[in-house]
């Protein structure tokens, strides 16, 4: 119910400062067609801090349009367009296809 509400929830304290990273990825499962609320709650806390960004999520399904609200939701909580996306669905578990596309996306060396 809280993701659906978009609330916030206790989170512990982070041991590392997102503002030492040139890139931040942040990856949430679908809570109701929704950030999980522990995920809205970083991004709540911690978006000043943020150079760059990119977002990945994980879902039961296999639905776009819910994983394009999720990113959209992501990046308007945040401030920051992302460099990089990916949703991985059910059909996606044996498949390091999707997670190959999104590293060369992120183009890290």
């Amino acid at each position: 119910m809280d993701a659906v509400l978009k609330r916030y929830t206790s989170i512990k304290q982070i041991e590392k400062n997102p503002s030492q990273y040139d890139i931040v990825i942040i990856g949430t499962p679908v809570w109701a067609i929704n950030i999980s609320t522990p995920v809205r709650t970083y991004i709540h806390n911690y978006k000043d801090g943020f150079k760059n960004v990119a977002f990945f999520c994980t879902s039961a399904g296999d639905r776009p349009k819910d994983t394009l609200k999720i990113f959209k939701d992501m990046e308007n909580l945040c401030g920051k367009t992302p460099v990089a996306l990916a949703g991985f669905g059910e059909r996606d578990a044996n498949s390091f296809a999707k997670v190959k596309e999104f590293a060369e996306k992120l183009n890290l060396k």
